[in-house]
């Protein structure tokens, strides 16, 4: 009899998410001058880790991207049906455009803006991808036989 063991990745994704999404919200209180004293004194500790599990997440995706690269052919050909699982896909995707494109012409706009958007557009993204991830862990598509 196969013994079916726990994949522990979506709950460690999570658990990534909420770190980065607190370390997002510290870093943006103090770019907005609104952070308490405490916070602005200690204010690497908010900076240093959401910026590599930025680039952590960053690498994660173009690799997620890569290998679902069938999925993302079919939705540039129309090809996809309108579930409600492809359309939260759909916004993840688009998030994720977003949020490369805020840090590429980010240095154009004023720092608080800059900072603004990408606190919006990744709390967005951050939502989305949850839900992703949950989706996906229902439907067993994170489980494997061992």
């Amino acid at each position: 009899m196969a013994v079916r063991k726990r994949n522990t990745l979506p709950s460690l994704l999570k658990w990534l998410l909420c770190i980065i999404l607190i370390a997002g919200i510290g870093f943006l209180l103090i770019v907005l001058g609104i952070a308490p004293s405490w916070l602005v004194e200690g204010k690497l500790i908010f900076i240093i880790p959401h910026k590599i599990l930025g680039y952590l997440f960053f690498i994660l995706l173009l690799y997620h991207i890569f290998t679902h690269r069938k999925w993302y052919k079919a939705w540039g050909n129309s090809k996809l049906k309108k579930t409600r699982n492809n359309q939260i896909t759909k916004s993840v995707s688009i998030l994720f455009l977003l949020m490369i494109m805020a840090f590429l012409f980010g240095g154009l706009l004023p720092r608080k803006m800059y900072a603004l958007g990408h606190s919006v557009i990744g709390l967005a993204w951050i939502i989305a991808m949850m839900y992703h991830i949950r989706t996906k862990k229902q439907k067993g598509q994170y489980m494997r036989n061992q």
